[in-house]
């Protein structure tokens, strides 16, 4: 693991109450004046109320050196509680890593306060790495008033991780002035085998590209400190895992946007106006969050010289009058007049409705196939050809985290509808499919759900290639597999996972290919169907890496 940045989103909160009257009455008989009397309420005024984070953070870590050695030792029974961290897979294994009390501590006083001591700070006795002066600053009267904000630090920095070491992060935040729902953020932005040794090679478990210290290290997280200190990485008395993942498991899930939500706020969020059954974080309190790590010791050697780094952050939004879902990323505009709204490389432009929409005022549809000879419509974003800098210029299938459009049609799905394709760039070498592009993937919506798409017509019905979706694409590669396919196709899931063999996809398929590590040259949204009765609308196009980088395109007249 080689770094780790820590990054952070604020949301303003607005909270304001204001109200003003007058009220007057008089009357009068045979008097020479009028009874008369005024209240008044005055100098009224709205202030917008504010919704802004603060944190730090102190790291710890366990690599069993000299100064944390006469501490702690390794224990195999069931027994032993004060650390318990399990070795492998099973979070039920007796085995796991803990503090040997009677055994190798010889001074006096608290040894489990001298252990953590311990694995805070290096061999010099210098803290190995704290934010904003770290968790105990903020139980010193709080962050609020402070500078602290996070914007990029590192808070996990180690380059020589061996089996049996563990750490974490504590993280200590405060919502000043308003509660607010709050998820953990982050994701992966990059991992490497840095080459093979002789010894990695030799690994039966040594998987040719792929970083297997990802799927090795396990991660835990939690709501509360580690422990009353508020260190440590004890089973009970205060830190709870949710559960226990992989790191790539993890960093894949606080990868989808917001991230995950840390449901164990500290009020029902109904309690100050909300209305999600995500739990809030109370304002003008300091909370904490645990995320804790090991390399368990029962695996070879296939992890020899990976590196990961990755990002961790916070996201929050105002309790009140919110459902705690989550904003989506304000979309960028495209319109018509726009080289991709002309169709850019196609035969046709858009049409466009200026009363259909998912967002704004308006979509892109199909053009009228009766009076057109050639009915191929498309555009590319995401890559090459749009001029669009939400995201990097290189990335690669492997890191699509997901891509999502919203289809509109006043009937029932059109076979060959508006779908996605990825054009992946090509190498140069005798693999490419042609001169301009290495693999071209399709995903049809009428094939998604193994080829049961929920669609509702006259509604707008969302397409995407995230697992567990309303309408989840699956894809194929005519060029190399051919078109002889049997449903259910793989999905964006499969095609990261593996190569894919294209033979348990229909009888006359053979061919076998590692799509991972090709480097998107673009996306594209297509459709060509020659279906006089077709007419379509997409909208609200929405690509999301798992670096966190997003491209969302609202399709304008």
């Amino acid at each position: 693991m080689s770094e780790d940045k820590f990054s952070l989103s604020r949301r303003k909160a607005l909270a304001a109450l204001g109200t003003i009257g007058v009220a007057s009455a008089g009357a009068g008989l045979g008097t020479s004046a009028y009874f008369s009397d005024q209240e008044t309420f005055e100098n009224n005024s709205l202030t917008a109320g504010t919704l802004d984070m603060k944190v730090a953070a102190t790291e710890y870590y366990s690599d069993w050196s000299p100064d944390e050695a006469q501490y702690a030792g390794m224990a195999s029974d069931s027994d032993s509680t004060d650390i318990r961290l399990p070795p492998g897979d099973d979070q039920d294994d007796a085995q796991a890593i803990a503090l040997d009390l009677d055994d190798n501590y010889q001074g006096e006083g608290d040894v489990y306060g001298a252990f953590f001591d311990a694995i805070s700070s290096d061999e010099n006795g210098n803290p190995y790495n704290e934010v904003n002066g770290g968790v105990a600053a903020a139980g010193d009267g709080g962050l609020c008033g402070t500078e602290s904000d996070a914007n990029g630090p590192v808070i996990i920095d180690i380059g020589d991780v061996k089996p049996g070491d563990f750490g974490g992060a504590q993280f200590a935040f405060e919502l000043c002035d308003n509660p607010g729902y709050v998820w953990l953020t982050g994701g992966l932005r990059d991992a490497s085998e840095n080459g093979v040794t002789e010894p990695e090679d030799d690994d039966p478990d040594e998987e040719e590209g792929t970083v297997e210290l990802l799927d090795e290290i396990q991660v835990a997280y939690s709501v509360g400190p580690i422990n009353d200190n508020p260190s440590g990485f004890a089973d009970n008395n205060g830190f709870e895992p949710v559960e226990q993942y992989t790191l790539r498991e993890f960093l894949n899930r606080i990868n989808n946007q917001p991230g995950t939500e840390l449901s164990e706020g500290t009020m029902n969020a109904e309690q100050d106006g909300g209305t999600g059954e995500q739990g809030c974080f109370a304002g003008e309190a300091v909370h904490q969050v645990s995320v804790v790590w090991w390399l368990p010791i029962d695996h070879g050697n296939q992890v020899q010289s990976d590196s990961v780094s990755f990002d961790l952050g916070f996201y929050t939004e105002q309790c009140r009058h919110n459902d705690g879902e989550g904003m989506a990323p304000e979309p960028t505009t495209l319109t018509i007049d726009s080289p991709q709204g002309q169709g850019d490389g196609f035969a046709n432009p858009w049409d466009v409705s200026e009363t259909i929409a998912h967002v704004g005022s308006g979509s892109w549809g199909t053009v009228d196939r009766e009076s057109t000879d050639s009915y191929k419509q498309g555009f590319y974003f995401a890559g090459d050809f749009d001029g669009l800098d939400e995201l990097p210029s290189t990335y690669t299938v492997a890191d699509i985290e997901e891509v999502s459009y919203w289809l509109y049609e006043p009937s029932n799905l059109d076979p060959s509808d508006i779908y996605l394709n990825i054009y992946t760039r090509p190498e140069g070498d005798s693999d490419d499919t042609v001169s301009w592009y290495d693999s071209r993937l399709q995903a049809l919506p009428s094939d998604a759900n193994g080829g049961s798409p929920n669609f509702t017509p006259g509604e707008w019905n969302e397409f995407s290639t995230a697992s567990g979706a309303s309408n989840t694409l699956t894809w194929s590669d005519g060029s190399r597999s051919g078109l002889d396919f049997t449903l259910p196709l793989p999905t964006l899931d499969d095609v990261q996972s593996d190569a894919i063999d294209w033979s348990t996809y229909g009888p006359s398929l053979s061919t076998t290919h590692d799509y991972r590590d090709e480097e998107v040259l673009a996306l594209s949204l297509q459709v060509a169907s020659n279906n006089t009765d077709l007419e379509a609308y997409i909208d609200d196009v929405t690509v999301r890496l798992r670096n966190g980088d997003t491209l969302r395109l609202d399709l304008e007249p």
